[in-house]
């Protein structure tokens, strides 16, 4: 018999996994947060950090900044 495999990943998973904690510090550096209470947040909530090429993240920030302008403004009915 041989002996017990052991885990042996493809090289693309352990660059996948080298770049994500490359986010992960760059997130907790900016929050001032540990990096690892990061990582456990995001596999918490099921998350994880990936390139955003079409820069959805700045669109997503304009739609939210929007959101939260709007629960401020008063609803003021229509005269008739």
């Amino acid at each position: 018999m041989s002996k017990e495999n052991k885990f042996n990943p493809p090289v693309g998973y352990i660059v996948t996994i080298h770049e994500h904690i490359g986010r992960i510090h760059a997130l907790a550096t900016k929050l001032d947060q540990d990096p690892y209470e990061i990582a456990q947040v995001l596999e918490a909530v099921g998350l994880s950090l990936v390139t955003d090429p079409f820069d959805m993240s700045a669109d997503s920030g304009k739609v939210i900044l929007q959101q939260q302008q709007r629960r401020n403004l008063e609803v003021v009915p229509d005269e008739k």
